[in-house]
């Protein structure tokens, strides 16, 4: 399937887009500030500390310049399904109007 996929280098829609928050190792407890592109891999960060591949960002991150959904029962949680989009805490439809 992932044939029909078409690449268009520098067309990328969050191009220039960072994440930013706390980071810690799971290696050896090490925990830092860090910043990275949207789209990378944030559970394979190098820690700046022991140099091991295996820093995990410590909580959920939206871009700085973006608004994030928030359920009426106060989760950011969600899934998306065949039918809609669910809160993962009280699997209520969400209306995004």
């Amino acid at each position: 399937m992932s044939d029909n996929i078409i690449h268009f280098p520098g067309h990328n829609r969050n191009e220039g887009e960072y994440l930013s928050g706390e980071a810690c190792c799971a290696a050896c407890g090490h925990q830092w500030a860090t910043a990275i592109p949207v789209g990378e891999n944030p559970h394979e960060l190098e820690c700046p500390s022991c140099k091991a591949y295996k820093g995990i960002m410590r909580q959920f991150v939206v871009p700085s310049n973006e608004y994030i959904w928030q359920c009426g029962c106060g989760s950011y949680l969600f899934s998306m399904v065949q039918t809609g989009v669910r809160c993962a805490c009280c699997g209520k439809f969400q209306r995004f109007s």
